[in-house]
């Protein structure tokens, strides 16, 4: 096949989009788009590849399959191998060994089904830690080259006999089956979010969307193989592929500037870019504006050395922030050093590695063996002896990692959850937050209303009083009595529509318990700002003041039944993953681990949240607050981890951090009457 300098500009395009997206995605919001324009590239040249040694009978599986494995597989598995080396110095042994199953995914190309199964989605949190998530598209394309040749095959070698004469599919016939089949591809990914199995697959997987974008450049391959150029030279001719070929590169580059998370993707959304860049393929003439732009020197030299640019990437970005615990990149020194790291290591992969085993002319025994069936074998049996023996996990002391991650806290098996099962049944049907009711017949109780944040206290006042414990969380649940804080957008809806009624049940148990004296009313407000409304005035649309009457309504049947009320504030939410702190502490040996206090004090959903509690505590002089940032930080950090984590996730506190923020409590606890155990 005849080189063509715009593809590799193309690709230059395509992979400078994704690493500026992955660096920052506020400055490209559609640089993820990048891999579409990947995927039409790939579809193009490979089925213009089969399709013409098929009708020129002299297509090879063999042939095929070795200049696959010659031109992705060696330097894959170099940074494959490379990049389990640093993640394995980088990780806690848990995160370590999914790293490890995701690697092995790699060596049967199964990766993308891997992430679409252990991540909450592409833009899911968790992805982002994840070191080589990136190679989910290669495994749609090296999908996609297993099968696809065979398809091809099978159309081209279609007869069915007439009445007269044995007749095949036309080219034509052909290239309409696969744009059906495109079409129904993008429709699949459409629909994906009425189906539960096609939305937690469709970012990932070949057949929604991903199918459709390849076969657009496979459509465009076949088209290209007859395509006569008797009319090069003819201006009409130049004019026109001018036009389009603009046209095509302004969908394209609009698309990667103005698409975003925001829109469903894939879906009929991609077909705006990816034709645009078929548009750009198809209507080559080196004489064309576009032509011209997308062979200059940088940009084509930039889409040579491509392949390593996304190979290296990614496991670069992720395992820096992972270095320096940030969630975010934020200063130049940070952006310049990992862009020379990803120059200087693509340029090393390319030139010692991807070119070389490229040009090597091998046998396919060699081939297959040396580049594949040796990393398999390598990757299987690290994975397998990992699984079995931990035997990399040398670098951490196993009581140590414990300590650290809260694994040697005491169980309270107090028959708590129980009870309250007992006395609410509907509570752990309606929702995944599990109430408790425990009782001391001596003494007073203590009644914690709210979502799961009330639910992460429960552990430090049993802890740390005589008194009984009664807590009724719901997710995401505001501690107010006939509120709600869920609709249909909401993507846990199906977890938190009754919450009303759970809240409201609680309200009820509560006010009648006269043995209840004192009720926390706890809650995470970043969880429910957006869906709040009042039940009592449904046409309120401002949130402030829905949070503001519910809450009154609720301090005045609290206090009226004689209750002590104590309004939380919540706690700091974390900047980046608690576990960070576990590799940072067991790195350095220190046993304290913090993020800069001005990140949560500038939270401005907990601020308005805090504020409103304080405009109406005015008007309530029998209830108060408490804040529990107080016993949380100082005035320049907030803690994570003191001694041992303190965290669960981003903003629930574990036991240990929920026994130590109650311990720092007590005195607070014991002005209203409640004894220290």
């Amino acid at each position: 096949m005849k080189y063509r300098p715009d593809i590799d500009g193309l690709r230059a395009i395509a992979v400078l989009s994704v690493i500026v997206f992955h660096l920052n995605s506020h400055w490209l919001h559609g640089g993820f788009i990048g891999v579409d324009v990947f995927f039409v590239i790939s579809g193009y040249l490979i089925t213009k590849i089969i399709y013409t040694d098929i009708i020129n009978h002299q297509f090879s599986f063999k042939v095929f399959y070795q200049r696959r494995i010659n031109r992705i597989l060696p330097v894959f598995f170099v940074v494959m191998f490379t990049t389990a080396f640093v993640a394995w110095y980088m990780l806690l042994p848990d995160d370590f060994m999914l790293f490890l199953k995701s690697l092995k995914s790699t060596t049967y190309f199964w990766e993308n089904m891997f992430f679409a199964q252990n991540t909450g989605g592409y833009w899911d949190k968790s992805a982002e830690t994840m070191p080589i998530l990136h190679t989910w598209s290669l495994a749609v394309e090296e999908q996609f080259y297993i099968f696809f040749p065979f398809v091809l095959l099978l159309l081209t070698g279609i007869r069915y006999q007439t009445k007269t004469k044995l007749i095949k599919l036309s080219r034509n016939n052909i290239l309409f089956i696969l744009v059906v089949v495109a079409l129904v591809s993008f429709a699949l990914a459409q629909l994906s979010p009425k189906s539960l199995i096609l939305s937690k697959y469709n970012y990932y997987s070949l057949v929604t969307g991903r199918a459709g974008e390849l076969l657009i450049g496979g459509i465009i391959g076949i088209l290209s193989v007859q395509q006569s150029s008797s009319n090069n030279n003819q201006t009409p001719n130049l004019l026109i592929k001018n036009c389009l070929s603009i046209i095509g590169f302004l969908m394209m580059v609009l698309s990667i500037i103005f698409l975003s998370e925001k829109r469903l993707f894939p879906s009929f959304w991609a077909i705006i870019p990816t034709v645009g860049t078929a548009l750009v393929i198809s209507c080559y003439d080196k004489r064309t504006v576009i032509a011209k732009l997308l062979s200059i020197k940088p940009l084509v030299f930039i889409g040579t050395i491509s392949y390593s640019l996304y190979l290296w990437h990614w496991p670069i970005i992720v395992l820096t922030k992972l270095y320096l615990f940030v969630d975010n990149l934020t200063t130049i020194t940070q952006y310049l050093g990992i862009i020379i790291l990803i120059i200087v290591l693509s340029l090393f992969s390319f030139y010692l590695v991807e070119r070389p085993c490229r040009k090597h002319r091998r046998s396919f025994k060699f081939s297959f063996f040396t580049y594949y069936l040796i990393p398999f074998v390598i990757i299987g049996g690290g994975y397998y002896l990992q699984y079995k023996t931990q035997f990399l996990n040398f670098r951490y002391s196993s009581e140590q990692y414990k300590n650290y991650v809260d694994l040697n806290i005491k169980a309270l098996n107090d028959g708590a959850s129980d009870k309250c099962n007992s006395q609410f049944p509907n509570w752990i049907k309606f929702t995944d937050n599990q109430c408790n009711i425990y009782e001391n017949d001596e003494l007073d109780s203590i009644a914690v209303i709210g979502d799961s944040h009330a639910g992460h206290l429960y552990y430090g006042l049993r802890r740390n009083l005589e008194n009984g414990v009664l807590v009724f969380p719901a997710s995401c649940a505001l501690p107010f009595y006939n509120m709600s804080d869920t609709n249909e957008n909401d993507p846990q809806f199906k977890v938190r529509y009754r919450n009303t009624e759970l809240i409201n049940s609680a309200y009820d148990y509560v006010i009648k318990n006269e043995k209840i004296t004192t009720v926390f009313l706890a809650h995470h407000p970043n969880c429910s700002f957006h869906f709040v409304v009042d039940i009592n005035d449904k046409n309120l649309n401002n949130h402030d003041v829905a949070i503001e009457n519910g809450m009154r309504r609720s301090l005045s049947m609290l206090t009226e039944s004689g209750k002590k009320v104590i309004l939380v504030k919540d706690n700091p939410a974390l900047p980046f993953d608690p576990y960070q702190c576990v590799i940072k502490m067991m790195r350095t040996g220190k046993n304290e681990c913090s993020f800069d206090a001005n990140i949560h004090k500038n939270n401005s959903v907990l601020s308005d949240y805090n504020n409103i509690i304080d405009k109406v505590l005015l008007d309530y002089p029998k209830a108060s607050s408490i804040n529990l940032s107080d016993y949380l930080c100082d005035k320049d950090k907030c803690y994570v981890a003191t001694e041992s984590l303190l965290y669960l996730d981003r903003n629930h506190l574990n036991k240990n951090g929920s026994n130590v923020v109650v311990k720092k409590m007590i005195p607070d606890l014991e002005k209203l009457g409640l004894k220290k155990r």
